[in-house]
């Protein structure tokens, strides 16, 4: 009994002694203080020198030692739970903070990954369907998932000067504005694969519901007389695969750590689209004040890649990997920022549907959606994080593999579009 006794207390002190010492460390405690959390009890030792016998007047003695030991520790702890409180609370609360439209497009993104399982999802190869592309480079349905800050809103407003141009020379439109599930499309005359309807959208396609509409016969009326569809929204990686007609995808790349830049200057400094992004603290403060890297974490990091590989797996490797291969399909067709006359010039040479754009016109009249302009104090605090070295370093880091999805577009960028589009 009381060799088992002294083990406990053996095992109490060295146990207090190890996160007495962690815990001072971390608080800054004095000397004296460690010495005093180093006082521990022993038992002691017998005549024979044999300390798994205990002495009891030791133990007895013990009490006060043990009370005063007991009493350092828990003021510790506490201290320590303060301090790492005070450190966390702030982070805590910003992500507590809901903001009703990442909050909705936070349940659309999981809802669009749920369809693709845990895996990540690949173009097919090949897949029959009732109707054939009849023509060269041409498609029923062009299907534009949108990456924010790409130039995507000009690229849509180029989507929407075709479907005029090609409903003037065709006598007809795709959808009428009246009906179901047209008057809920924000998008019209645009399909809507943005989060509010992408999920109705899939399934109308998919059931072919109204007939009317979305049936095969219909489908197959409007490719033949050169009716086209075009999309607008994020989440229309898939959708093609539903679509019993030719399909095609487009979308606008640019560099990685560039658009988030921009995007951090569209919806945090500037807090463009009403103050879209912004969460009811920054709201009623009158500012977004998170650096770069806390704008990274705000928004949970850096998700584009999940628009053109989307599915629920945990290597991001592969990820990369799929969304390569996606972008090396032949019915997928990208334009890079940086280059976007040269793409929109590519369109209307090798693509039949868009031989009568006028480049020149959309760069005049097109609504291109800029930031805001910026304070004198905004702009010298971005340019402050642009020339911390350390920062920029990290995010760099934390972005390498949409860069390495990016370096591959950019290099394959001539080779794609010499090669004919053939539509999926």
């Amino acid at each position: 009994q009381f060799s088992s006794r002294a083990h406990r207390e053996r095992s109490r002190a060295n146990n207090a002694r190890r996160h007495a010492r962690v815990r001072t460390m971390k608080k800054g405690t004095s000397p004296e203080e460690i010495g005093l959390l180093g006082e521990t009890h022993r038992a002691t030792p017998n005549a024979s020198g044999d300390d798994d016998h205990t002495d009891l007047n030791a133990d007895s003695g013990s009490k006060t030692s043990r009370r005063t030991r007991n009493a350092v520790i828990i003021g510790l702890v506490v201290s320590a739970l303060v301090f790492v409180g005070v450190k966390i609370a702030p982070r805590t609360m910003m992500n507590a903070e809901t903001n009703p439209e990442r909050e909705a497009e936070s349940k659309a993104s999981s809802a669009f990954l749920d369809l693709f399982g845990d895996g990540f999802y690949e173009i097919p190869t090949t897949r029959e369907k009732s109707v054939r592309q009849k023509v060269k480079n041409t498609a029923l349905m062009y299907d534009f998932i949108h990456i924010p800050k790409t130039g995507g809103s000009f690229f849509n407003q180029v989507l929407k000067a075709a479907d005029r141009r090609l409903s003037q020379k065709t006598g007809a439109v795709a959808f009428p504005r009246e009906g179901a599930p047209f008057t809920s499309w924000a998008t019209y005359p645009l399909v809507d694969t943005t989060k509010e309807n992408f999920l109705d959208t899939r399934e109308r396609f998919e059931r072919q519901q109204p007939v009317e509409y979305f049936g095969v016969d219909r489908l197959r009326e409007a490719y033949d007389s050169g009716v086209r569809m075009f999309t607008k929204g994020p989440y229309g990686m898939g959708l093609c695969d539903v679509i019993d007609a030719p399909c095609a995808y487009f979308t606008v790349l640019r560099e990685p750590v560039a658009q988030f830049l921009s995007h951090y200057k569209y919806s945090c400094l500037a807090g463009a689209e009403n103050q879209r992004l912004w969460d009811e603290r920054m709201k009623t403060k009158g500012s977004c004040d998170l650096d770069l890297l806390e704008w990274y974490d705000y928004l949970g990091g850096d998700a584009w890649l999940q628009l053109l590989a989307p599915g629920a797996g945990d290597d991001k490797d592969l990820q990369v990997e799929t969304a390569i291969k996606n972008l090396n399909k032949p019915c997928f067709r990208y334009i890079l920022t940086e280059k976007f006359d040269d793409g929109l010039q590519k369109m209307v040479d090798t693509m039949p549907d868009f031989e009568n754009l006028n480049i020149e016109a959309l760069n005049e009249h097109a609504r291109k959606n800029e930031s805001p302009a910026l304070s004198d104090v905004l702009k010298a605090r971005f340019q402050a994080y642009i020339e911390d070295e350390r920062m920029m370093n990290e995010l760099r880091f934390r972005m390498k593999r949409p860069a390495a999805v990016y370096k591959h577009a950019k290099n394959a960028y001539e080779r794609k579009w010499s090669q004919p589009m053939i539509s999926c």
